[in-house]
């Protein structure tokens, strides 16, 4: 799974979660986004197993930076789109068929 959204949107959700003040994308900040993905990963992961899909996460990486490319391995993707009250947070799922 990979996770689109801009750093003011990661801000103002870091801002709801934990308090910090908006404009400090600090190491502590970072690795608060990176573990909010992988409790969202982890909960979908647990939830397709239910449903006897196999899911396996790994630890999650952040990328910063615009103009980032990233490819995957994944056969196809499934795409999805989380509103916000600032930016929309995107989701691509990659598949292995």
């Amino acid at each position: 799974m990979l996770y689109g959204l801009t750093r003011a949107t990661a801000e103002q959700l870091l801002l709801g979660m934990s308090g910090l003040t908006a404009g400090t994308f600090d190491e502590l900040a970072q690795s608060a986004v990176g573990k909010l993905a992988n409790m969202i990963s982890g909960r979908a992961a647990t939830l397709l197993e239910a449903l006897d899909y196999a899911a396996d996460i790994t630890p999650p990486i952040l990328i910063i930076g615009r103009g980032a490319r990233i490819s995957s391995a994944a056969d196809r993707h499934k795409y999805a789109e989380i509103d916000t009250p600032h930016d929309p947070i995107l989701i691509d799922i990659g598949i292995n068929d």
